[in-house]
């Protein structure tokens, strides 16, 4: 204990940070709290262990930032730019396994008709604790279509460990990471690399400047294009445009393409996008006459919606215009209430429900209280506070 350290005297966020630090597999997971209950007794560990988490990877997300402020630890930089990916990666996938086991089925995927491909962040994914994670109206979204026999598959922005990870949290058939520029069968475990070497040579030429400039960072984990972001208000924010399309200028490289998002500068392969990437994953898991849907929310999912039979997004979509052009049907809602409205429409097109629309009860507990009201809009949240007789006694103080 001391002064910074969390005043915390649960062992479980002694195992949480364990799990954290070590990066333990859900297999050496599940042997260590097995020796800990063994020689302890506590059998209600795992009760407790989901929130110590979330508690352990938010205290080294915080410590990273912190340590990423200090000048004096400059040449540590690059250490606690890696500790705060570890942190944010390891809060996504806790809570995609723990969202996960609500609404993945017992049996293993396949590929079938109709296939639903789906982005992740601003689809099934939102920011809603620092963190990206899936909301009530998520889970459902996924419950219901799992419930229908529609297979699911993902076409994102993360990393192919992340589409891996999701793949196993929510049952799903496979997917296409980074934009295009990989795609992953998760039936077979066949992996296709769409980035041809001259791209990757290039994006590795770039890495190199990049790192030479003070403040900037990379995510390694991106293994097929390139993630480049410096630090700003607690959290990564993406370069200034012209700092990096004049270094593609000044390096010529002809076979790059600059991609801004509100967290990073992404720098991807031309010849890739998310429309190549679904035809490249159907082809290698042998599914190219599938039904085929997808759900975007931005202007990268366009390619995507070219290549299906039907498309969706929810209501924040940007690029709705060329989006109805393409025969996307815009959802009443956004976010994960956008993915529930779709899904409801693809398992009923003419409305109504089924027994199979049945799901189980909410299970209790602060975590599913939270996610319920990330579904909210902030307006009613907002009259809901204020409603609340202990806010305005707050205010009378």
């Amino acid at each position: 204990m001391g002064k910074t350290e969390l005043n915390v005297t649960d062992p479980a966020y002694d195992l949480a940070s364990a799990i954290l630090h070590f990066r333990l597999s859900p297999a050496e997971e599940q042997a260590l709290l097995h020796q800990y209950r063994e020689r302890s007794g506590d059998r209600q560990v795992e009760d407790r262990l989901f929130f110590q988490k979330l508690l352990a990877g938010t205290a080294a997300r915080v410590a990273a930032l912190d340590n990423l402020r200090d000048p004096r630890l400059r040449h540590r930089h690059p250490e606690f730019n890696c500790a705060y990916i570890e942190a944010w990666e390891f809060l996504t996938a806790q809570a995609a396994r723990f969202c996960g086991a609500r609404c993945r089925p017992e049996e293993p995927p396949r590929w079938r008709s109709p296939l639903l491909v789906m982005d992740v962040d601003g689809v099934l994914d939102k920011q809603i604790f620092g963190f990206p994670t899936t909301t009530a109206a998520g889970i459902e979204a996924l419950r219901l279509l799992h419930a229908h026999g529609v297979a699911l598959a993902l076409n994102t922005a993360r990393t192919l460990s992340d589409v891996q990870e999701y793949c196993r949290a929510y049952g799903l058939v496979g997917g296409v990471a980074e934009y295009g520029s990989v795609a992953w069968d998760a039936v077979s475990g066949r992996t296709r690399v769409l980035v041809s070497p001259e791209s990757r040579d290039e994006m590795h030429r770039l890495a190199e400047a990049l790192r030479r400039l003070p403040g900037v960072f990379l995510n390694d984990h991106y293994q097929h294009s390139l993630r480049a972001y410096t630090y700003e208000r607690g959290r990564t924010v993406p370069l200034p445009t012209a700092l990096v399309q004049g270094l593609v200028s000044d390096l010529r490289l002809p076979h790059l393409a600059v991609h801004q998002t509100y967290l990073d500068t992404t720098v991807l392969a031309a010849e890739t996008d998310k429309g190549k990437g679904l035809l490249a994953l159907l082809e290698l898991a042998g599914g190219e006459g599938l039904e085929t849907i997808a759900i975007g929310d931005s202007e990268p999912d366009l390619p995507m919606f070219r290549v299906v039979g039907r498309s969706f997004a929810p209501s924040h979509m940007s690029g709705r215009g060329i989006a109805r052009l393409l025969g996307c049907k815009i959802a009443p809602r956004s976010y994960q209430g956008g993915l529930l409205s779709a899904a409801r429409s693809i398992v009923h097109p003419g409305g109504g429900t089924c027994p199979r629309c049945a799901g189980e009860r909410r299970p209790p507990g602060l975590w599913w209280e939270l996610l319920e009201a990330a579904d909210r809009h902030p307006l009613a949240l907002l009259v809901r506070a204020m409603a609340d007789p202990r806010a305005l006694e707050a205010f009378r103080r």
